[in-house]
């Protein structure tokens, strides 16, 4: 997007700040313009399905970009019960931790895959060392509390593979905290790149619409006598349904 404002302008309620690459010459613009064959082919663009042109995917004219935000809270019980992110996650292994800051949050820009690790949050939980008496040996013996480590980390989770874009942490006051119930909130965002594929739906101005069926190179579809190939096949009688 880029500005339609400069630095020092007086603006006022309901004034257009920012225009997107879908405004030209203050128009709305909801789509391209596609070069359209009707006919036949091979039975691949039978009554609502469409042959592809892959110049289309090179040229990324449908290409979008799709976000999912990740919001991860951290509570706090009471001085012994308490979640928390370290970069010392138990248990895992040094590539799964590959992507994390020193304290164990995504860093910005990282390429994520399914059931990487977001955040390492663990759940930490003291134990009263007199109810059970092997915990007060251990604590005679090496001078250290017995805690109860739970591994609560979040997961990208399938299909929502990506690039991380932003990172945001809010921390919150102990007023706000008893009014919450978490004094930390972490929140990820990952951004995605998808291209035309099969299955995927297109829709004409007045409504018809068809679904990709196959895509195939240019080299392998028809041309006119000037050497014109088209950028989609439709079936005639995908038109009037």
């Amino acid at each position: 997007s880029k500005p339609n404002v400069w630095q020092g302008e007086r603006i006022f309620c309901g004034q257009i700040l920012t225009s997107t690459q879908d405004i030209l010459f203050s128009e709305y613009i909801g789509g391209n313009n596609l070069l359209v064959s009707y006919g036949n082919f091979f039975g691949y663009n039978f009554e609502d399905a469409i042959v592809l042109n892959k110049k289309i995917i090179y040229s990324q004219l449908f290409t979008s970009l799709h976000f999912k935000v990740y919001e991860i809270i951290f509570n706090s019980l009471n001085k012994f019960s308490f979640e928390i992110s370290t970069i010392n996650l138990p248990k895992k292994s040094f590539y799964s931790k590959r992507n994390l800051d020193f304290f164990g949050i995504i860093k910005e820009g990282s390429k994520v895959l399914n059931n990487d690790i977001l955040v390492s949050k663990i759940f930490i939980t003291n134990i009263n060392i007199s109810l059970l008496p092997l915990y007060n040996l251990i604590y005679i013996l090496f001078g250290k509390e017995i805690k109860n480590i739970k591994d609560k980390s979040i997961l990208v989770s399938f299909g929502n593979s990506g690039r991380i874009v932003k990172t945001e942490l809010f921390s919150y006051s102990s007023k706000i905290k008893s009014y919450l119930g978490y004094y930390l909130k972490c929140r990820v965002y990952i951004c995605k790149q998808r291209l035309l594929s099969v299955g995927d739906k297109l829709c004409g101005r007045y409504g018809n619409k068809g679904i990709i069926a196959y895509i195939l190179p240019s080299n392998d579809l028809p041309y006119t006598n000037t050497g014109i190939i088209p950028d989609i096949i439709s079936d005639s009688l995908g038109i009037p349904s």
